[in-house]
């Protein structure tokens, strides 16, 4: 499964703020949705592209990027970026 996270990095709670005036936005729920609609079994792609945005949700998604179990075919995950990431969702492993 792929998914695009495009746009600014805020809470939850503040995503709906920014898309109400306009800007692109995504949050750790949107991860977490992510994961949790994975078929199993299926690698999961994260095509991230952000100019950044708030440290804290960029420390929860990382977070839950890192403890998540997502069975993929070879046993590993990858986060893929696309584009300028400034933050900290731009640690790879």
């Amino acid at each position: 499964m792929r998914v695009t996270l495009n746009g600014i990095v805020s809470s939850d709670d503040d995503r709906l703020i920014y898309e109400w005036f306009g800007y692109r936005a995504f949050s750790p729920e949107q991860v977490r949705d992510a994961i949790a609609q994975n078929p199993a079994g299926e690698d999961l792609v994260l095509e991230i592209n952000s100019p950044g945005g708030s440290v804290f949700a960029g420390s929860e998604m990382y977070s839950i990027l890192r403890s998540c179990s997502i069975p993929t075919r070879d046993g590993y995950k990858r986060v893929c970026k696309d584009g300028p990431i400034l933050y900290k969702e731009e640690i790879v492993w």
